[in-house]
């Protein structure tokens, strides 16, 4: 099943030799490492950050084709990540994902300019079909 939506998400951008770009912004250290092993797994190319100020940074010297943050972290939170993300590039595909899942949070990041919204933990197939539907892929 991964590798078919791997398939899909290649064909859909147009990527049969490119990987998909994909930033991961958490600031728990293991749910990143966690995030770059299931990426790995599906062929994606994860940069991990644990802070939003180093992922803005990153971003705005080499881009991505899709960015996961938390919503809730110290310093700059997703929320305002997602506000500067906005600024380099309008478009930006942006999943926002909190533990702390309710309809006000899912609400608040979509009226934010989010993409979409997925609750902590999740698994690999669970994010895949996120992206999938995130990135406009049939």
């Amino acid at each position: 099943m991964i590798l078919m939506q791997r398939q899909k998400l290649q064909v859909g951008l147009g990527m049969s030799n490119k990987q998909l770009r994909v930033m991961f912004v958490d600031d728990d250290v293991i749910t990143g490492k966690v995030m770059k092993r299931n990426c790995d797994s599906a062929g994606y190319a994860c940069q991990i950050f644990t802070d939003a100020e180093s992922c803005l940074n990153k971003f705005s010297q080499v881009g991505a084709d899709l960015v996961i943050t938390d919503l809730r972290m110290p310093g700059m939170n997703g929320f305002e990540l997602l506000s500067e993300l906005r600024q380099v590039d309008v478009d930006i595909p942006v999943l926002g994902m909190t533990g702390y899942s309710s309809v006000e949070n899912a609400l608040e990041a979509m009226k934010n300019g989010a993409s979409d919204f997925i609750k902590k933990p999740f698994n690999i197939v669970e994010l895949t079909d996120k992206i999938v539907s995130v990135l406009g892929i049939n």
